[in-house]
C-alpha cells in the first residue's frame, strides 16, 4: 500500500505520475492519522512530567487539561490538511486550474509523510527536554519549569527542524498540486509557497513571542 515511499520523499514528481487520476484517500488519511498520533504523544509526554509534581487532588484537573490539549493536538494535522488543500485549490483557481477538490485533497495528504519523521524526532526531543529540565517538586515551580523547557537549546532546534520539514512537505506538494490542478510547475510553486510561508511565519513568530514573554529572547 505504501510502496515507493522513498520515491515520494526524494522524487515526488515521479511518484505522482499515474496517481493523479482518482487518487485514493485511504493512504493519505493513514499518513495524517499517524502524524496526529505522534503529535498527541509529544503533548502527553509534557503533561505527564507535570503530573509528577501535582497533588493528588489536582490531578483530575490536569487530566482534563491533557484531554483538551491532546484532542486539539490530534485534530491539528487533519485541520491543516484541509486548510492546505483548500488554499491550493483556491490559489490555482486564479491560474485557471482544473481538477476536483477531492483530488487536490488526496494528493495533499501525501505531503505529511516528512512530518512523521519530524514527529518522531520532536517526541524524542520533548521526552529528553522535559526530563533534563527537572520537573518541579511542587506546583509553584511550574512557571520556571516551563521557561526552562522553552529556552532549552534542543527545543529551539526543534523549531528550526519544523521549518525544514515543512519545506520538505512543500517540495512534495508542488508536483501534487501541479498534477491535481493541471497547472504549470511555476504556478504550482506559487500556490504552495503562499500558504506554506504564511504557516512558517506564524509558527516562528509564535515561538519568539512565547520566548520573549518568558524572558528567553
Amino acid at each position: 500500500m505504501f510502496e515507493n515511499v522513498g520515491t515520494l520523499l526524494t522524487n515526488p514528481g515521479r511518484f505522482f505520475d499515474g496517481r493523479a487520476d482518482g487518487p485514493s484517500l485511504k493512504e493519505p488519511a493513514i499518513i495524517v492519522l499517524v502524524t496526529a498520533l505522534i503529535s498527541t504523544l509529544g503533548i502527553a509526554g509534557i503533561f505527564l512530567a507535570f503530573t509528577e509534581a501535582v497533588p493528588s487532588d489536582l490531578q483530575i484537573f490536569i487530566f482534563i487539561v491533557v484531554l483538551f490539549v491532546a484532542a486539539f493536538s490530534f485534530a491539528g494535522p487533519f485541520i491543516g490538511w484541509l486548510l492546505y488543500a483548500l488554499a491550493f485549490q483556491v490559489i490555482t483557481y486564479f491560474f485557471d486550474g482544473e481538477g476536483e477538490f477531492r483530488d487536490t485533497f488526496a494528493l495533499t495528504g501525501w505531503g505529511y509523510t516528512p512530518r512523521i519523521i519530524y514527529g518522531v524526532i520532536s517526541v524524542a526531543i520533548t521526552i529528553y527536554v522535559t526530563q533534563a529540565a527537572q520537573p518541579p517538586a511542587d506546583p509553584s515551580g511550574f512557571t520556571a519549569y516551563s521557561t526552562r523547557i522553552s529556552n532549552h537549546p534542543l527545543n529551539q532546534l526543534s523549531i528550526g527542524l519544523s521549518v525544514l520539514f515543512t519545506l520538505w512537505s512543500a517540495y512534495i506538494w508542488i508536483p501534487a498540486v501541479q498534477r491535481a490542478r493541471n497547472v504549470t510547475r511555476n504556478q504550482a510553486i506559487i500556490a504552495v509557497a503562499i500558504p506554506v510561508l504564511f504557516g512558517i511565519l506564524i509558527a516562528v513568530g509564535s515561538f519568539f513571542i512565547n520566548a520573549a514573554s518568558q524572558g528567553g529572547v
